[in-house]
């Protein structure tokens, strides 16, 4: 989404940003039904990130989108 999202990147590179966001929410809507049936905690997940990507692709400038993580202390493995 920050990609997407921003003003200084390429054109072609926000076009493909914002095209894998669309598949992205279209594979998480049709695999929704599955993943409730097996299991509510991932289905909640894929709702909250289909209307994050819905409300993202709605009004992109009025989206907040969330810092990364910090990287954990102590040497990568």
């Amino acid at each position: 989404m920050s990609l997407a999202a921003n003003n200084e990147a390429a054109p072609q590179a926000r076009a493909v940003a914002e095209s894998k966001l669309r598949e992205l929410m279209a594979w998480l809507k049709s695999n929704l039904g599955r993943t409730q049936k097996s299991d509510d905690a991932h289905g909640v997940h894929f709702q909250f990130a289909i209307s994050s990507i819905a409300r993202f692709l709605e009004n992109p400038a009025g989206t907040e989108l969330s810092p990364p993580a910090d990287m954990p202390d102590g040497s990568p493995i």
